[in-house]
């Protein structure tokens, strides 16, 4: 379906520019698109199980795999863009107004304006679980003719032109109304 594939391209999205392959990254990329993809018609319902899926059936490389899995049994952020169960509680909206707050955990950001080599694997992940969180928040509100704020803008915005995109194509196509609000005027 369309909806599982898209969802697929922003979760391999995700992955590559969390970069847990190091300097193969770009021998990665079509390859996690259809391992995610592939596990997803198998019944998956988080890049975690989808790629477990895949591996088990030959779909994917164990290295390729592994690397995503042990990421994830390291970090809980990571773990949080992973998911290694599936019917995990995902994000939806509520009555009303939705906030989501990160409470005593630290996003590591990077300041804005870095240049993405200067990022670091920490930072990389923090950027990915915000920006997955924005795509996440977008399809819980989907149909309610709902409205997103986010603040601290600048990382969807520095995400680059294709990410701010497909974030307004989404929205758009979900009857969503994003907003972003930064102290970053440029």
């Amino acid at each position: 379906s369309k909806l599982r594939g898209s969802g697929a391209e922003l979760a391999a999205s995700m992955l590559v520019s969390i970069n847990p392959w190091g300097d193969d990254v770009r021998n990665y990329e079509m390859p996690v698109q259809r391992a995610i993809a592939y596990g997803v018609d198998k019944g998956a319902d988080c890049i975690g199980v989808a790629l477990k899926i895949a591996l088990d059936d030959g779909i994917a490389p164990e290295h390729m795999v592994s690397a995503v899995l042990n990421l994830a049994a390291a970090s809980p952020m990571f773990r949080a863009c992973v998911g290694s169960t599936n019917g995990g509680q995902s994000l939806r909206a509520s009555e009303g107004i939705t906030l989501i707050k990160v409470g005593d955990a630290h996003l590591d950001l990077p300041p804005p304006g870095q240049h993405p080599s200067d990022v670091s694997l920490n930072q990389r992940i923090a950027l990915a679980l915000v920006r997955m969180m924005v795509f996440g928040s977008v399809s819980a509100l989907a149909g309610r003719s709902g409205v997103l704020a986010m603040d601290e803008g600048w990382v969807m915005l520095e995400a680059g032109p294709s990410e701010v995109d497909r974030l307004a194509r989404t929205a758009r196509s979900q009857d969503v109304f994003p907003m972003f609000f930064t102290q970053k005027v440029s």
